[in-house]
């Protein structure tokens, strides 16, 4: 006879935050994830309200401004995704450099095939750390998901639901891991020369889980050139971002 029927998750890159029934599907993920006990709860989504993205005080060396620009210069970066990521991989190691942590890993296409998940497929970036679960002799360390990265361009309203679905997916994993989850989750849509930054509540309060979605922050100005004000500030969010990696008491946007 035929068993139970299991609700397939659905690719990452499907979903769309205008789509009602995709938001549904997220809330009610996250919801079960984090407390099933929950009535009606909904998304409250908040748009460069100042709360998405605190630019800790960085300063960046002249050596990766030149590097962005020999970048720019020498790769077709509308054209080539692989161009564009070498621009993403700049401002991660440059980050990672600043930041104090040790403990920040960054692993990309990070695959996620587990149909009770709400997403599936893979993860662009995943910066986290690694653990063993206690009592788990001989096992394989995994991957803690921290800061999730979607490698394309996008805009705060069309695609942040495909980001969003991401790192719900996390929060699933993490939960399913058994560890202590922070008390945001981080996550970034960029195509390496424009970022926004996202971060959601892990606890609801009175129904409502805000969203915080950032402004644009741009890496090439208008004149053509890279921006050093925008590079410091992206530098100094994921600077800040990464020392809070292992630390489930963090709070990523004070």
């Amino acid at each position: 006879c035929d068993g139970p029927e299991i609700r397939m998750s659905q690719a990452f890159s499907t979903f769309r935050w205008s789509n009602l029934n995709h938001r549904l599907a997220m809330i009610n993920a996250l919801k079960n994830a984090l407390n099933p006990n929950l009535g009606n709860v909904a998304f409250n989504i908040i748009i460069d309200g100042g709360e998405a993205a605190h630019a800790d005080n960085r300063r960046i060396s002249d050596d990766f401004i030149d590097r962005l620009t020999a970048i720019k210069e020498c790769f077709n970066l509308d054209r080539s995704e692989a161009a564009r990521r070498t621009f993403i991989d700049a401002f991660l190691i440059e980050a990672l450099k600043q930041s104090s942590s040790r403990r920040a890993i960054v692993t990309q296409e990070h695959s996620v095939r587990d149909p009770a998940k709400l997403g599936n497929g893979e993860i662009d970036y995943v910066v986290g750390h690694m653990v063993i679960q206690p009592g788990a002799q001989g096992a394989e360390p995994h991957l803690v998901p921290s800061v999730i990265i979607e490698a394309k361009k996008g805009n705060q309203a069309m695609d942040s639901g495909q980001l969003i679905a991401t790192m719900i997916t996390a929060v699933q994993l993490g939960v399913a891991a058994g560890t202590a989850l922070p008390e945001f989750i981080p996550g970034i849509m960029t195509d390496g020369r424009t970022w926004f930054f996202v971060q959601f509540a892990t606890a609801f309060s009175r129904g409502s889980l805000p969203i915080y979605i950032s402004r644009d922050y741009l890496v090439v100005d208008r004149n053509d050139a890279i921006s050093q004000a925008g590079c410091k500030a992206i530098v100094g969010i994921l600077s800040g971002w990464f020392e809070k990696i292992g630390n489930p008491r963090a709070t990523y946007f004070k």
